[in-house]
């Protein structure tokens, strides 16, 4: 816990002025406040360090709660989780916490591009709660189950449930790892979060921060079928936006470039080309946007416009870090743009 007390001129405390909790953290990695100067008490990592500046955004992934189905019976309650990576994510010494608890073993793992179910019940020697699970969402063998979770049931009216990963254990206790929090959903029954019944809540766009209840949809449970791609028809309907070219917000960044970086068409926020202090120009990609292409170009006379090469950087979570060094022959382009073209 870290407190913030207010003291008279003999530096005793008059007041409390405000209060936050916080786990573990990597090396070199910060702990805020999400959204900046709000939230919840709690602080979480950021995407970088930013010292007297706004803070950077949650930093996501590699492995997200993607679906969490809080209102059904304990039997069929589930958290999924899902891995949006390309190769396998182990998940020795990870946890899960709120409600279905569970500590993972060096047998766990996330497939590639694939997603794992949490269960209330052990799906190797409950054959019959494992029948009715599959018969209940339809779906067969091929889905990963995984349990039994403790602590449950989950709480049908408001719960947080926290996805762990494991930190470095010091020397002196090697076998007792830290957990950080690498995404977490403080949800709710009541509205703003969707709460129609026998829905389940769905990540609806797998970067945003998950104690957003616009984070959220509620929909059909599907335990196993992994997040994927987003249209911008589905983007423009759980925003509540209109068409590609509009700007809802009005921050000057059309609807359909807001789509295409993975910002929030309903939130004023500054252009997405960002010059960093080594000479360098970042963007956002959205790697779930299907049916736009997002690219870098440049031009000397505002007429003619080339497309500049950009290289991958880091990601947290569908959203990709693009750069590119801002080198004599870029320069020469005196003006540059980013642009999202409907395919």
């Amino acid at each position: 816990d870290l407190w913030l007390l207010e003291t008279d001129i003999n530096g005793l405390p008059v007041a409390f002025i405000d209060h936050v909790e916080f786990a573990a953290a990597r090396e070199n990695e910060t702990l805020g406040r999400w959204s900046d100067g709000g939230g919840s008490g709690t602080l979480i990592t950021m995407v970088s360090p930013s010292p007297a500046m706004e803070n950077t955004g949650p930093l996501l992934g590699p492995a997200f709660i993607s679906e969490v189905h809080f209102s059904a019976t304990a039997a069929l309650q589930f958290v999924e989780l899902c891995n949006e990576t390309e190769s396998v994510i182990p998940l020795n010494n990870w946890r899960l916490r709120g409600g279905l608890d569970f500590n993972f073993k060096d047998t766990h793992a996330i497939p590639a591009k694939g997603a794992v179910v949490i269960v209330s019940f052990n799906p190797d020697t409950e054959v019959s709660l494992v029948d009715q699970f599959r018969d209940a969402y339809r779906i067969d063998s091929s889905v990963i189950l995984i349990g039994p979770a403790t602590d449950g049931p989950l709480n049908a009216q408001s719960g947080t449930v926290r996805l762990q990963a494991p930190g470095i254990p010091t020397q002196a206790n090697p076998a007792d790892f830290p957990q950080i929090t690498v995404d977490s959903v403080a949800y709710q029954s009541d509205p703003p979060w969707p709460n129609d019944a026998g829905e389940s809540l769905h990540r609806n766009i797998m970067l945003t921060f998950g104690n957003f209840s616009t984070s959220w949809n509620g929909e059909v449970p599907t335990p196993g079928n992994q997040l994927g791609v987003q249209s911008y028809a589905d983007f423009a309907q759980i925003n509540g936006i209109g068409d590609e070219q509009e700007d809802a917000d009005g921050d000057g960044v059309p609807n359909l470039l807001e789509f295409a970086t993975g910002s929030d068409p309903t939130a004023f926020t500054n252009y997405p080309l960002t010059f960093t202090g080594d000479s360098a120009l970042s963007f956002t990609l959205n790697l779930q946007a299907q049916g736009v292409q997002l690219s870098l170009q440049g031009s000397s006379d505002l007429q003619t416009w080339t497309t500049i090469p950009t290289q991958e950087g880091e990601s947290s979570g569908s959203l990709q870090i693009r750069r590119i060094r801002m080198s004599p022959e870029i320069q020469s382009k005196r003006f540059l743009r980013l642009i999202a073209i409907s395919l």
